[in-house]
């Protein structure tokens, strides 16, 4: 079980296959490098899901699910919501 850094690291880094792959965006220096490794990687990549779109589903409740399960005040946060719809921007 490794720790990630962000949930977007862990999503864009389960795009790939390869550990290796996903090794270099997990420890990368910041979200916004990671993206960059993200998109330098699926140029030449030959490791992705090619069923991406059923996958990537599973994959995101899982790192939103531990996002808000291990980090209390996110999930009071998130809570006091309520039924009100939340617009990412």
């Amino acid at each position: 079980h490794k720790m990630w850094p962000t949930a977007a690291q862990y999503c864009l880094a389960m795009r790939f296959t390869n550990e290796k792959e996903q090794e270099e965006i997990r420890l990368a220096k910041s979200p916004l490098i990671a993206v960059t490794l993200y998109k330098k990687m699926l140029e030449n990549a030959s490791s992705t899901f090619k069923d991406w779109p059923k996958v990537r589903e599973k994959i995101y409740f899982d790192a939103i699910y531990s996002k808000f399960s291990q980090n209390l005040d996110l999930r009071e946060e998130l809570l006091r919501t309520g039924a009100r719809k939340i617009i990412f921007k």
